[in-house]
């Protein structure tokens, strides 16, 4: 009896701490993700605010014409480093004429790059429907 009692004893610990839930770390982390992006470019109507305004561009309604923009494909990656800071990357591409200011326009496509790293710090984890965040990051381009 004494052997039974004292196996009973030992083992209790072992299923008192198998019973018990296991807490998860970074539950709300963000899981590694990647995406593909389709990209519309629109320098008519950036050009057309900065050189007749807001309102003149609102009343005319071609800000939001698709057949003046130019397409392109983006790959995106995203990961969550803690539950409260997320890293995202993003390499686009795409080919088109760009126009620069004070110069004649030019009817050459061009190969167009571009690339970005940012940091989106939240305030609250991704447990919640609205969490505010600061994103900072750096891009670079390169178009010709």
């Amino acid at each position: 009896m004494r052997k039974l009692l004292l196996s009973i004893l030992l083992a209790a610990p072992f299923m008192f701490a198998n019973g018990q839930e296991v807490v998860v770390k970074n539950k709300y982390k963000k899981g590694r993700v990647l995406s593909v992006h389709f990209t519309l470019h629109d320098f008519e109507t950036a050009s057309e605010l900065k050189n007749f305004g807001l309102s003149e561009v609102l009343l005319q309604g071609n800000w939001g014409d698709i057949g003046r923009m130019n397409p392109g494909l983006a790959i995106g990656y995203t990961f969550g480093l803690t539950e409260n800071i997320d890293f995202m990357g993003r390499l686009g591409a795409s080919v088109f004429s760009y126009p620069l200011p004070n110069k004649p326009a030019v009817n050459d496509d061009k190969f167009y790059l571009e690339a970005d790293a940012n940091l989106h710090v939240k305030l609250l984890s991704d447990y919640y429907w609205v969490s505010p965040f600061i994103s900072a990051g750096l891009g670079v381009s390169s178009w010709g």
